[in-house]
């Protein structure tokens, strides 16, 4: 009822808006006033995808209304989706949510999250391994059809009601499978530089218990762990050295470029 009611009313929008002659009420009206837009992916910014589906899913209902009621020339019905179209759609979309959020999480924070690039690697992992495992899912019900049922739009009662479960989309299964091979690979290169370990390490909230409690083996540890020990040692540690019955600090010649860098950076 309320997608009939809708065009009607966006008709009258424009007319009701003109006939004011207050301009601060028409442009306030008008700032107020949101129509959700189709969205479309970025071959170059993959979380695009996701805010894609999202929007999809919110438009549901008109987007189906739109095809089924096109005609002629313009006529989009063999754009209509079917139902478990609709269902696989949502099921991809629950995959990709924790990825767009890690990534947000990461990037744009004011600072640096090394420290944090492992462990939600190690929580996606975990997240798609679940997702290939799983062989049920949540029904996508649109929030339209939950109020019109609610209503008894729908003429159904709670012992008719429909399933709120349903089988887990193979193709789904057999992304999260395919996710988990890419996530392996950036894994991997985390190898690739002592700043991930070495973070993680140096961090109070995980130091090497984080690595105990996934059950890293032991000679991984102990290469992040002499990895952290080896930049304390070349960077950091301050040594003392007694010079005419004095302790002195020696301080090397590293620790003096990197402390000229500081000042030349923020003084």
């Amino acid at each position: 009822m309320e997608l009939l009611i809708l065009p009607a009313a966006i008709k009258q929008l424009p007319s009701a808006i003109g006939a004011t002659r207050a301009p601060d009420l028409k442009g306030d009206l008008c700032s107020k006033i949101f129509f959700p837009d189709v969205l479309h992916a970025v071959i170059t910014r993959w979380n695009t995808v996701t805010d894609v589906i999202v929007r999809g899913l919110e438009l549901q209902p008109a987007l189906d209304k739109l095809a089924l009621v096109s005609r002629g020339r313009s006529s989009i019905k063999n754009l209509l989706l079917s139902g478990d179209e609709w269902q696989c759609m949502f099921q991809l979309g629950e995959v990709l949510k924790p990825f767009k959020d890690a990534t947000l999480r990461i990037s744009t924070n004011k600072h640096p999250r090394i420290f944090e690039v492992i462990p939600i690697i190690d929580l996606l992992t975990q997240f798609l391994e679940g997702v290939a495992k799983k062989e049920v899912a949540p029904v996508f019900v649109h929030p339209q059809d939950r109020k019109a049922a609610a209503a008894g739009g729908r003429g159904r009662t709670a012992a008719t009601s429909e399933p709120t479960t349903r089988k887990h989309f193979d193709v789904v299964r057999a992304g999260a499978l395919g996710g988990l091979g890419i996530l392996d690979k950036y894994y991997a290169k985390t190898d690739d530089s002592i700043m991930y370990r070495v973070a993680m390490i140096m961090h109070p909230v995980y130091r090497q218990s984080y690595f105990d409690k996934q059950d890293w083996p032991q000679d991984w540890k102990d290469q992040a762990v002499s990895l952290a020990r080896a930049q304390w040692n070349l960077n950091y540690k301050v040594e003392l050295t007694t010079v005419a019955g004095t302790q002195v600090r020696v301080i090397r010649e590293n620790q003096i470029r990197e402390s000229v860098n500081i000042r030349d950076n923020w003084c």
